[in-house]
């Protein structure tokens, strides 16, 4: 009798674990369902993409040594190629301080790519304009031609895998609460 009891007892005990370690199996295969960006593309006019970023190795100014994609991997990186005599590249750019300082804990990188201007000027200007995130130099234009940028300012969004998922060609208000809400999206994701 007790050998019965026994062995019932271990058939269900084994029939329980067989069914929590298919739920957990199961439960771990699931993919998360992707991020819809739909919405939060609309809202910053970027046109979506889906391109590797090539990598380059620019001079920096400042406290930041010589600066190269790569080193910011796993960050979502908002590239944003522009000049000191743009008047719309010198209008965003405290907006993209305020979004900078929203989402720069939660892995955002601001590179702003100064193009084909000597340093003193991009230096005087940076420090008028108290920025704090990292800008560089593209001095003969090799990055600008890299991302085939035709106009300035562009921003180029790259995911935490080193992937462009979206270009916005033109001035833009980064600080505006539905933008900077609509790229808490992005910075969601993994990778598109």
């Amino acid at each position: 009798m007790k050998r019965k009891v026994l062995a019932a007892t271990m058939v269900i005990t084994l029939g329980i674990v067989a069914v929590l370690s298919t739920v957990v199996f199961i439960a771990s295969r699931q993919e998360t369902a992707p991020i819809d960006l739909s919405n939060a593309f609309e809202v910053m006019r970027l046109t979506p993409a889906h391109a590797t970023a090539p990598d380059f190795s620019l001079a920096s100014l400042g406290e930041y040594p010589d600066i190269s994609l790569e080193a910011y991997r796993g960050n979502v990186v908002f590239l944003n190629f522009w000049a000191t005599w743009c008047a719309p590249c010198v209008a965003e750019m405290p907006a993209m301080q305020t979004l900078y300082d929203r989402y720069r804990d939660d892995g955002l990188v601001v590179l702003a790519v100064n193009v084909r201007e000597e340093e003193p000027v991009v230096q005087e200007f940076i420090d008028r304009l108290g920025v704090t995130y990292p800008v560089v130099l593209d001095r003969n234009g090799r990055v600008t031609s890299l991302y085939n940028v035709r106009g300035f300012p562009t921003t180029v969004i790259i995911d935490r895998s080193g992937n462009v998922i979206g270009v916005k060609l033109g001035y833009h208000d980064w600080d505006e609460e539905e933008t900077m809400n609509a790229f808490g999206a992005i910075m969601q994701m993994d990778s598109l």
